[in-house]
């Protein structure tokens, strides 16, 4: 492929080594990278968030309130990127593998052969859909979450 600005084979974007190193100076292509790197850092709060618990070196699920070491949390979309949810401050949380893997599942239907479990207010899911995972402790007619 040849440069769109002279006939040298295009190496960079359609255009040769040089008239890309003369586009990218333009001052309009500096400010809109530059718009763009601070629209990046303004909404990167799941980044943001994982820095500040590899810091502190333990974190607590915001689901189940237990406090675990930082290779055993994930950092979460409350509402999925995919589903519209922004990449901001007051959308992301800390929960860990387990309840992580429980919400993936509720939301998107995935894990558990496409039961889709639901949810209560407190964003815990009932004991006899909990179960079928495996990951509850609680007897049947004792879990604290259970009407029944």
């Amino acid at each position: 492929m040849r440069c769109i600005d002279c006939t040298e084979p295009a190496t960079h974007r359609r255009r040769c080594e040089r008239h890309h190193t003369e586009y990218e100076r333009r001052p309009s292509v500096r400010n809109r990278r530059a718009r763009s790197r601070r629209r990046a850092e303004r909404n990167n709060a799941a980044a943001r968030l994982r820095r500040v618990i590899a810091r502190k070196g333990r974190a607590w699920c915001d689901w189940c309130r237990e406090d675990f070491a930082v290779a055993d949390v994930d950092v979460d979309h409350v509402r999925p990127l995919t589903k519209g949810g922004a990449d901001t401050d007051g959308n992301v949380q800390v929960l860990c593998r387990g309840c992580h893997q429980l919400k993936t599942s509720t939301e998107f239907g995935a894990g558990l052969g496409g039961l889709r479990i639901p949810f209560l207010g407190s964003g815990l899911a009932c004991h006899q859909m909990c179960s079928v995972d495996g990951d509850c402790t609680e007897t049947e007619g004792s879990c604290p979450i259970d009407d029944g």
